[in-house]
């Protein structure tokens, strides 16, 4: 299973010039713990990066008015992005060697496909264990 197939393909996006507090603004919904910041608005985005609660709080450590900070401002230089045919594994080990919790997937061409989280990644990992297990004691007891 690849992660493309597993992706959230309706992830919240954000322009890469707009401010964090638009950014917490799309945090504080409740509709995602993390937004994709992408190029520019188009049918068809690229992906650069993701915005988090993390991100956030670092630059709030430093500054109240989130209005005064733009995105690409405090945007990581080497985002971490996933191919969507990489599998669950790799994926996991990238994720953890990055300490990071989320990543854009993107596709071919480099746009963006959607996002995955770590969480996610283990859970479909446990399914698959789950159904595997179950799998071999059937057959054994055959």
């Amino acid at each position: 299973m690849n992660i493309g197939s597993i992706c959230n393909t309706e992830a919240a996006t954000i322009c890469a010039n707009a401010t964090l507090s638009k950014a917490a603004q799309l945090l504080s919904t409740g509709y995602a713990d993390a937004v994709v910041v992408i190029a520019s608005a188009v049918p068809r985005p690229t992906a650069i990066g993701i915005v988090t609660y993390r991100d956030i709080h670092a630059v709030m450590s430093q500054t109240s008015d989130l209005d005064s900070v733009r995105i690409l401002d405090v945007l990581d230089r080497n985002p971490l992005t996933l191919n969507e045919e990489e599998d669950i594994e790799g994926a996991m080990l990238k994720l953890r060697a990055r300490g990071a919790r989320y990543a854009p997937v993107i596709g071919r061409g480099g746009t963006l496909r959607g996002l995955v989280s770590l969480d996610r990644l283990l859970g479909c990992r446990a399914m698959g264990l789950q159904f595997r297990s179950a799998a071999l004691v059937e057959s054994t007891y055959k």
